[in-house]
């Protein structure tokens, strides 16, 4: 899915329970959809959930927006580190990599990279 220009989602884990007033028109409805389409109730409900099958699966696109449809603070520790091993891990020449939230303080502590911490 294109959410933005040059520029490709990936998501083993979706869902949220915030109710941001954004998401619902967009987001939610779209990842509903999907749900129905692929027979997952908890997509069609945007409960929080993991889709381990997706984590092998990281787009080609130069950027990738990570975990677009959830809010990191309901992925767990163990398998929010999972999917930060394979950006890590990544050997794309100058990949991109997008996370967002509208809770930082779960941003964990393992997410800066080797580079950053040598400077």
């Amino acid at each position: 899915m294109r959410i933005y220009r040059d520029t490709r989602t990936w998501n083993p884990f979706v869902g949220c329970v915030y109710d941001c007033v954004y998401c619902e028109p967009s987001f939610q409805s779209l990842i509903r959809w999907n749900g129905i389409m692929r027979d997952c109730v908890d997509c069609q409900i945007y409960k929080p959930h993991t889709h381990r099958e997706r984590l092998d699966r990281i787009p080609l696109d130069k950027t990738v927006f990570a975990l677009s449809f959830t809010d990191i603070s309901f992925v767990s520790q163990s398998f929010m580190f999972e999917i930060l091993e394979k950006m890590r891990s990544d050997t794309r020449e100058g990949r991109v990599w997008l996370l967002q939230t509208v809770t930082p303080q779960f941003y964990p502590i393992g997410i800066r990279s080797e580079k950053s911490e040598s400077m």
